[in-house]
């Protein structure tokens, strides 16, 4: 499956996340635990394990090499994680890319294919910026996905921290921490 090689964390690994698709440990991430292959006997009820769709990186990475988004998450739900993540990346720069840096699908659109094939799996995105967006605009996407997924979208949001992207994007950068403090508002 696409699942097939999954590490060997240690207990201590909460909070702890690991790029590239692999997991993420996140200590009460939801109000009652959720007994699964992957939350029982070794580690606490509490931890919650989750699946970052694996991000293409560098200036040719596929962003499909994963697999689609569909497949990916129906194996995330069978195999017993508790979500599945996307990142948020626009415009990120050739610079930034050619050292390693990555492209992304956009996640709400990415996690509402997820929810039309899932019925378990928290959906995170991990992290929205909050200054690409227009905060009425993402607030009306969020509770989109979340309506659409049966209340199982989980917004992570930011302040961003890549300045070429906020550039492209016509933003500035300089607001970027005050723009999240508006759309939280």
């Amino acid at each position: 499956g696409v699942l097939e090689q999954w590490p060997e964390f240690a207990r201590s690994d909460v909070g702890r996340c690991v790029h590239g698709g692999v997991a993420e440990f996140h200590g009460c991430m939801a109000p009652k635990a959720v007994s699964s292959p992957a939350t029982t006997s070794r580690y606490s009820r509490n931890v919650r394990i989750l699946y970052q769709y694996p991000d293409a990186i560098g200036l040719h990475g596929d962003m499909m090499a994963a697999g689609r988004v569909s497949d990916v998450a129906r194996e995330v739900e069978k195999v017993g994680l508790d979500g599945l993540a996307f990142t948020e990346h626009p415009a990120p720069s050739a610079k930034w890319l050619a050292a390693g840096g990555h492209q992304t699908l956009d996640p709400f659109v990415a996690l509402a294919n997820a929810a039309a094939v899932t019925d378990r799996i928290r959906l995170f995105t991990y992290l929205s910026v909050a200054a690409y967006r227009n905060p009425f605009m993402l607030g009306k996407t969020a509770a989109s996905v979340d309506v659409l997924s049966g209340g199982r979208l989980e917004l992570g949001l930011g302040a961003g921290y890549q300045k070429a992207e906020f550039f492209a994007l016509g933003l500035d950068f300089d607001r970027r921490n005050a723009e999240l403090d508006d759309a939280l508002e």
